[in-house]
C-alpha cells in the first residue's frame, strides 16, 4: 500500500519516515509535501492508500485538505496534531480520518495506528469484492451476467468513445458531481471506462418520466464540463436491464453510422432512425448476431439468424438481388468488427464479394441462409484463436509479473486491469493456462522463495516471512507448513542434516 506525508516540518517527516517499519506494514512512500496545496496536487496523482497529515499547515490546513480531496480519493487520512488543536484534530474522524496522533509522535503509536489503517483498508476491498455490486451494470452490459428482473425500471447507454487522452482525471471529477446532482430527481447514472479510449454512462430511472425530463438537460451538462470536441452517441431507452447491451449496441450504431457532417455533439440513435440516415437495414438483428458471435453463444446465432430470415422473408417487396444486398452489408459489418478484433479478413471480404459478384445465380433465400451460417462459422473460429492468444499472452504478462512483485501487495482486480481483462475471466483463465489459481500462483512462488532463503540464509523466520510478503508468522508458518508439510524450522534442520 502507499503512504502519503503531507508535513511541513522537514526534520519531522524525516523523523516519522525512520520510525515507520515500512516492509512489515507493506508500505511504501508515495511522496510527500511541505504544504496543503502541494498536498493536494500530488495525492491527486499518485492516489495513496493513506495520507498522514499534520493538522496545521501552509496553504490548506488538514481538515481543508480532506474536504478538497473526499470526491477524488477513498485514502485513508491520518493527522498529526499539537495538544493545542487536540479536540480541533477529533472533528477530522468526521472526514474519514482513522486516527489523530499527538507530537512528539510515539514510533510505536505511529506504527500501530498505520497498522490498524492497512486493516481498515483491506476489510473495505474485501467487502466491495465481495458486494460486486460497484460494476453490475457494466457486467450486465457486457453480458457477463444475467441480471434478475426484480423491479420495472428504464435503461439507456451513453457512449463516449474519443482520442487518447481525452478523459482526465478532473473530467471524471467534474462528470460524477453532474451525474449526482440528479439523483436526487429520480435518476441514476452509473460512469464506467469500458476500454483504454471508451466510456460509458448507464443511466437508470423507476419512470420512463424522469428520463424525458432530465436525460437531455443532464447530458447537456455533462457536454459542457468536456473540453474536447467529441461525437457522443445515445441508444434507446429500454424497459428490462437484460436489453442493456442492446441500447449500448444502438449507441455504436449512431456512432458508426454517423453522417460525416457529425463532428462534435450529442446523437441520438432513436432520431437517426427516424430520419432513415442509417445506411445498414435490420441493424437490430445484425447486433443481436454479434453479440452471439462475439460471446461464443452458437445456440443464439442460430436463433438470430432464423429470425433474421423470417422477417426478410415476411418484408414486402424483398427480392432475392434485395435479400442479396441485406446479407452483403451485413456480412461487411461483421468483417470490419472482427478486423477490430485482430482476426485477419482478406478471405472473409472476398467472400463477400463473391456473394455480390453471383447474385444473379442465387436460386433462393435458403440458399444464402446457408452461405451466411458457414461465413459466421468460420468468423467464430477466427475470433475463439485469436481471443486464445491474446488471453494467453495476458497470462503470461500475469505469471511474469507475480515472479517479479510476489512480495508485494496486489489484488486480482489490479492485473485484471493491468492486462484489460475482466476480473472473472482473468481468474478461469489463469487457472486454465497455469493450471493453478491467481492465489496458489502467488503462495507457491512465495514458498519457494521462502525454501531458498531458509536453505541459504541464516535470517530469522519472521524476517523471511516479511521478505516474501506475509505480515503475520504465525500464517506464514502455517502456510509454509501445509505447503511443504513440515514448518519452517524442520525445513531448516533437514537442510543441516544434508
Amino acid at each position: 500500500m502507499k503512504l502519503f506525508i503531507a508535513e511541513d516540518e522537514e526534520w519531522i517527516r524525516r523523523g516519522i519516515k525512520k520510525m515507520i517499519r515500512w516492509k512489515e506494514l507493506s508500505l511504501e512512500l508515495a511522496g510527500e509535501a511541505d504544504n496543503g496545496i502541494s498536498a493536494a496536487e500530488e495525492i491527486r496523482k499518485c492516489k495513496p492508500d493513506i495520507v498522514l497529515a499534520d493538522i496545521r499547515m501552509p496553504g490548506l490546513d488538514g481538515l481543508e485538505l480532506v474536504s478538497r480531496l473526499k470526491l477524488d480519493t477513498d485514502a485513508k487520512y491520518i493527522f498529526i496534531s499539537g495538544y493545542k488543536e487536540f479536540e480541533y484534530a477529533r472533528k477530522a474522524i468526521e472526514l474519514n480520518a482513522v486516527s489523530y496522533l499527538l507530537k512528539p509522535v510515539d514510533p510505536e503509536e505511529l506504527n500501530e495506528v498505520l497498522h490498524a489503517a492497512t486493516e481498515e483498508i483491506m476489510k473495505d476491498r474485501q467487502k466491495n469484492r465481495s458486494a460486486g455490486g460497484q460494476d453490475y451494470l457494466l457486467r450486465v452490459l457486457e453480458e457477463q451476467i444475467i441480471p434478475e428482473e426484480k423491479e420495472q425500471r428504464y435503461f439507456t447507454v451513453l457512449l463516449m468513445p474519443g482520442s487518447a487522452g481525452w478523459f482526465t482525471e478532473d473530467t471524471r471529477i467534474k462528470f460524477l458531481a453532474v451525474l449526482d446532482s440528479y439523483r436526487n430527481k429520480g435518476m441514476k447514472g452509473e460512469l464506467h471506462r469500458k476500454s483504454r479510449d471508451e466510456h460509458v454512462i448507464i443511466f437508470s430511472a423507476s419512470g420512463k418520466q424522469a428520463f424525458d425530463l432530465h436525460l437531455k438537460h443532464c447530458l447537456a451538462s455533462l457536454k459542457a464540463e468536456s473540453l474536447a470536441n467529441v461525437v457522443w452517441t445515445v441508444g434507446k431507452t429500454v424497459d428490462r436491464m437484460t436489453d442493456i447491451p442492446v441500447s449500448y449496441n444502438q449507441a455504436w450504431q449512431a456512432y458508426v453510422h454517423r453522417p460525416l457532417k457529425y463532428t462534435e455533439g450529442i446523437i441520438y440513435y432513436e432520431e437517426m432512425e427516424l430520419a432513415g440516415i442509417f445506411i445498414l437495414p435490420f441493424s437490430e438483428e445484425t447486433e443481436k448476431i454479434w453479440i452471439g458471435l462475439e460471446n461464443g453463444d452458437v445456440q443464439r446465432v442460430q436463433q438470430e439468424l432464423d429470425h433474421l430470415f423470417c422477417k426478410l422473408g415476411e418484408t414486402e417487396g424483398l427480392g432475392i438481388q434485395g435479400l442479396v444486398d441485406v446479407i452483403f452489408y451485413m456480412a461487411l459489418d461483421f468483417a470490419g468488427r472482427i478486423q477490430k478484433r485482430g482476426v485477419g479478413t482478406t478471405l472473409y471480404y472476398a467472400r463477400c464479394q463473391e456473394l455480390s459478384g453471383k447474385r444473379f445465380q442465387v436460386k433462393n433465400a435458403q440458399e444464402v441462409k446457408l452461405w451466411l451460417e458457414k461465413l459466421l462459422e468460420d468468423m467464430y473460429g477466427g475470433l475463439k484463436r485469436e481471443q486464445a492468444k491474446s488471453v494467453q499472452v495476458a497470462v503470461e504478462q500475469v505469471a511474469s509479473y507475480i515472479d517479479r512483485h510476489y512480495m508485494e501487495e496486489f489484488s486480482l482486480g489490479d492485473m485484471a486491469e493491468m492486462v484489460w481483462l475482466n476480473t472473472s475471466y482473468l481468474s478461469s483463465s489463469f487457472k486454465k493456462v497455469t493450471g493453478v489459481t491467481f492465489s496458489d500462483y502467488i503462495m507457491k512462488k512465495r514458498m519457494e522463495k521462502a525454501s531458498e532463503l531458509i536453505r541459504n540464509t541464516g535470517l530469522g523466520i519472521g524476517e523471511i516471512a516479511g521478505m516474501v510478503g506475509y505480515e503475520n508468522v504465525k500464517y506464514f508458518s502455517r502456510i509454509f507448513s501445509r505447503t511443504m508439510h513440515m514448518s519452517p524450522s524442520q525445513y531448516r534442520e533437514m537442510q543441516k542434516e544434508k
